[in-house]
């Protein structure tokens, strides 16, 4: 059995194997951040140890989302939390579909949209 090390891997997915780990999202509002000029987005599954970052959080009490473990610049850098409020509200609704598509099992309790009721007249937010 390979030895465990605390050091970060790169694995190399196979795509053809079974479902996507990937989707890149073309934004409706194209914008610059820095030098960076962005039309589209990457929405990523999350690995294990993202996972657990997640619910070790939720188990401190601390408010997580979901955006900043998931989204990443075309590049694969991870796009800050202060980037994806400022993103148009559209582009956010696209972003957040497709999370929702690759929410980890475990997470699904947690993130997953409950239905509004007919009394509920509030409107999601994805501020965190």
């Amino acid at each position: 059995m390979p030895e465990m090390t605390s050091a970060p891997i790169k694995i190399e997915y196979l795509p053809q194997a079974g479902k996507p780990i990937e989707e890149i999202v073309t934004l409706d509002y194209p914008f610059t951040y820095g030098e960076r000029h962005v039309s589209a987005l990457t929405v990523r599954r999350m690995t294990v140890a993202q996972v657990d970052a997640v619910v070790a959080a939720l188990k401190a009490g601390e408010s997580v989302g979901l955006a900043p473990h998931m989204v990443t610049f075309p590049d694969g850098e991870p796009v800050p939390a202060a980037v994806i409020a400022a993103l148009m509200d559209d582009d956010d609704a696209r972003l957040f579909e497709v999370m929702q598509s690759f929410l980890p099992r475990r997470l699904r309790p947690v993130f997953a949209p409950t239905p509004p009721s007919a009394d509920d007249t509030s409107l999601p937010s994805q501020a965190d």
